[in-house]
């Protein structure tokens, strides 16, 4: 996920629905928009294989990412947790880099999503990871 960042700038000004609208994606499956509070800005990139949602607070500080990919493998460390909510696995560690933040990973249907947050918490995350039809 860091070479996501490393090769992506972020822009402070939130891009127009109709601009990211209009951008094709190899990608299979569009982005569905997790329910998130309404003054977060938030960018999207796509890449040949995924797609990565980039999400803001009002001042331009970085919240957290949500990366869609076709389904692929989970793999977990010994350091790996997990929990089931509603039928979905999640599978979550600690940033290791940094003194916080989360990732978690999951599977649903024939998508791989992944979300990381040195903002929130493991639990806040889920539950936005819940609102992702």
């Amino acid at each position: 996920m860091i070479m996501i960042f490393a090769d992506y700038s972020v822009d402070c000004a939130a891009p127009k629905i109709t601009e990211l609208e209009s951008k094709q994606t190899p990608f299979k499956i569009q982005p569905k928009f997790p329910d998130i509070p309404k003054e977060w800005k938030w960018h999207q990139k796509s890449f040949e294989n995924s797609v990565v949602l980039i999400y803001l607070n009002p001042k331009g500080d970085y919240i957290m990412s949500i990366s869609q990919e076709n389904k692929k493998p989970i793999h977990s460390t010994t350091s790996t947790k997990t929990t089931i909510v509603k039928n979905t696995t999640y599978y979550y560690d600690a940033w290791i880099s940094r003194d916080a933040g989360w990732m978690i990973r999951w599977i649903r249907g024939e998508v791989y999503y992944e979300m990381n947050s040195d903002q929130l918490t493991v639990r806040e995350m889920i539950r936005i990871a819940e609102t992702i039809k």
